[in-house]
């Protein structure tokens, strides 16, 4: 009898212990946290437009041309900038050489809006004039772009005008010609000429 009382005891000891224990837990959990809201870029419901107004060619190999933009909406007073350099509140950009710009508008809360604008070339570079003498003078020559060399073959008149594009990026970055070195007015030509078009004039 008095070893059934004492078992009756020990369990009701273990049942308020591990009653301490749950309520010990319970007591212990870490609530969880909010969301925490991260910060984001600044909010542009009314970002400025851009637009091209007019453009002005340059001469072939100089630094003659011009755009000129106009920009609206947006908060705050105007900036612009060519390709992210040096913002100016002048919507004017002169002493352009020949290529493709992107002109950038900023308002004051550092909102933003593009456009692409390119200027050309007033060029009268002739393909049988120019060109043409260029290419079977310095890459149309032996162990080069003829036959059995290099590809492509370039001496004939079709295939240097179906390849203008890669010549001019080969001597554009002077891969082209291989052991001789073009002056900057012959690469100018090329790359005026094929700018214009490429030409067969």
């Amino acid at each position: 009898m008095e070893s059934k009382r004492l078992l009756l005891i020990i369990c009701l000891l273990l049942s308020g212990l591990y009653a301490c224990s749950n309520q010990n837990q319970e007591d212990d959990v870490v609530p969880s946290q909010p969301d925490i809201a991260i910060p984001q870029g600044p909010s542009c419901p009314n970002s400025p437009s851009i637009i091209v107004k007019s453009t002005q060619n340059t001469e072939c190999g100089q630094s003659l041309g011009k755009l000129v933009v106009e920009g609206s909406g947006g908060q705050g007073s105007l900036t612009y900038s060519i390709n992210g350099q040096n913002f100016q509140t002048d919507t004017v950009f002169a002493g352009l050489a020949d290529g493709t710009y992107t002109v950038i508008v900023k308002d004051s809360v550092d909102c933003t809006n593009t456009v692409n604008a390119g200027v050309g070339t007033n060029s009268d570079v002739s393909f049988a004039t120019d060109v043409e003498p260029i290419i079977r003078t310095n890459c149309a020559i032996s162990q080069c772009h003829v036959s059995g060399g290099r590809s492509p073959n370039l001496t004939t008149k079709a295939s240097i005008l179906s390849n203008a594009g890669s010549i001019k990026r080969e001597v554009v970055s002077g891969s082209m010609p291989r052991g001789s070195t073009l002056s900057q007015s012959e690469i100018d030509q090329i790359r005026c000429w094929v700018n214009d078009g490429a030409k067969d004039n």
